[in-house]
């Protein structure tokens, strides 16, 4: 094989490797549901169960990043103490070995066929047979690509640019370490840059003395996804996780390197094949992190909650929703709800601003041009999450939420484009001055305690904040009559901007109500649609 076809097999072989690791943790976000909530309770009720739960992600993913996204939702959610969270961190360390040694052995032959036996088994008619090779097809696309990578690479191993650059690292450590550790942060993970010390030792390429510097850097290096998505998030908790993720293996890197210092690891891993020695030394390292620092998770947990970390919040931008939490969907619907409830809240203040002190200014405009957008924001996630089975307890909650949210949107979607420009334009004080100060104040105010009680049913579960609010839709139906016999008193004529405009206050007010009694009676909608 000549070097340029060599090259070609190299490259080639990487992208299908990275692109393996993504289908994998696809497809184990699809088949991660359902029946997972008493699963998960049960895991997470104690420390070493949270553990557990952290290597049963980052095994099905091959992601640390992903299960550390999902801990931070599990936290924001109060569906998991920040303590546990960082055990989840730790156990998702050791999780994400799952494939590593894997890539140790020789796939030449082997995996090809296997590709081709998941391929044709994802051609078949629903069944069992599909469903497990839907579930493989990640895995044998990463191990297809670790091939193409330990076959391109030996046509490059004469290559002398190859053996001038890697030798020019050779016996710094320092130097492979960072080379190491930024190759796993552009790559998302350590296990491509384990699959490419095994292709390079393999081939001659690396000295067996660059494999611990190498496995180091590739530990360190995974805290970098993670710690560079935080930097851009507005979650305490992702930022405050994403430090101790560093922390934490930073410590695992130090006391790694002390015991490669001390004891007489080198010997005992020469008896070893050369492809073996990348896996087995990260794995070395990874196990050593965990043993030493799971027994500190509390006194660590409690330095990081004294962190002066603060939730940086944008009006439009979703404070709960992650992605990473759509491969839980009942953890996915409950960050879902608590962003609802976060929307409901800026909901009322808009309408609260707008009706009884209609003054023009930034937070009100930003309240009307960043609320409709955070709406949309809850509905493309709610598009997101996998409708619940029918004998799925999560389907009530499902269809409860779905039906809140639209009434919800439609509500700050009344607010903020046709009430506002109305009131804020003066043509809510014109209509103040044509009715009865008393008429007006009354008519306004139970308005406002009507979305008030009807937001509170929902963020709260309260059915009598619910019955409440129908109460008022109904008593300000018959306000709506008596101010609609009030603009009718000149027979009928509009005549003015000013009376279209009481005209338009009205019909908006009355869409208002309407998505407001929807909001309310979400729950009961629910129980009787959500089971079938």
């Amino acid at each position: 094989m000549s070097p340029s076809l060599g090259l070609t097999f190299f490259v080639g072989g990487l992208a299908l490797f990275l692109y393996g690791t993504q289908v994998l943790t696809e497809s184990f976000r699809k088949a991660f549901g359902g029946k997972t909530k008493n699963a998960l309770a049960s895991l997470t009720a104690h420390r070493p169960g949270a553990f557990l739960f952290g290597v049963f992600l980052a095994g099905g993913t091959q992601s640390s990043s992903v299960a550390t996204s999902l801990a931070v939702g599990l936290v924001d959610a109060g569906l998991l103490p920040f303590a546990d969270a960082l055990t989840v961190l730790m156990g998702a360390s050791v999780g994400a070995m799952a494939v590593t040694f894997l890539l140790g052995l020789d796939w030449t032959v082997f995996s090809p066929l296997f590709l081709a036996a998941c391929v044709a088994g994802t051609r078949l008619p629903e069944g069992k047979v599909r469903d497990v090779s839907e579930n493989l097809l990640g895995l044998s696309l990463l191990l297809t690509g670790m091939a193409l990578l330990s076959a391109g690479i030996r046509p490059l191993s004469d290559s002398s640019l190859l053996k001038g650059c890697i030798g020019a690292a050779e016996g710094n450590f320092l130097a492979v370490l960072a080379v190491s550790a930024v190759l796993t942060a552009i790559f998302q993970g350590g296990n491509a840059v384990v699959a490419l010390s095994i292709a390079l030792i393999s081939a001659g390429l690396l000295p067996p003395d660059s494999v611990f510097p190498t496995a180091l850097g590739a530990h360190v290096g995974g805290a970098a996804p993670v710690l560079l998505v935080s930097l851009g998030t507005r979650k305490r908790n992702a930022r405050k996780l994403a430090w101790a993720n560093l922390l934490y293996r930073l410590s695992g890197a130090a006391a790694a390197s002390l015991a490669w210092g001390l004891l007489p690891l080198r010997a005992t891993l020469a008896t070893l094949p050369l492809s073996m020695l990348p896996p087995v030394v990260l794995g070395l390292i990874v196990v050593l992190n965990a043993l030493l620092l799971y027994p500190f998770t509390g006194t660590l947990a409690r330095v990081l909650e004294k962190l002066p970390i603060r939730e940086r919040e944008t009006l439009s931008e979703p404070l709960y929703l992650d992605e990473a939490a759509l491969a839980l969907p009942f953890v996915a619907l409950r960050l879902l709800a608590m962003e609802m409830a976060r929307l409901a809240g800026y909901a009322d203040e808009l309408l609260t601003r707008i009706l009884l002190a209609p003054e023009p200014g930034g937070r009100v405009e930003a309240l009307r041009k960043d609320l409709p957008v955070l709406a949309e924001s809850c509905l493309d996630f709610l598009f997101e999450i996998p409708a619940p089975p029918a004998e799925d307890p999560a389907r009530m909650a499902y269809a409860s939420i779905s039906y809140a949210l639209i009434a919800l949107r439609s509500l700050v979607w009344v607010a903020a484009q046709r009430l506002a420009p109305l009131c804020l334009g003066g043509e809510c004080g014109n209509l103040k001055a044509r009715l009865e100060d008393s008429d007006w104040e009354n008519s306004v105010r139970r308005l406002v305690r009507l979305v008030g009680f009807a937001l509170g049913s929902f963020v709260l579960g309260d059915s009598d904040l619910s019955r409440r609010a129908l109460d008022l839709a109904e008593n300000f139906r018959e306000d709506a009559e008596s101010l609609r016999s009030r603009l009718l008193e000149k027979g009928g004529l509009f005549d003015s901007r000013s009376e279209v405009a009481a005209w338009e206050f009205l019909s908006a007010a009355e869409d208002l109500v309407r998505s407001a009694s929807e909001i309310a009676r979400s729950e009961s909608v629910a129980e009787r649609f959500g089971k079938r």
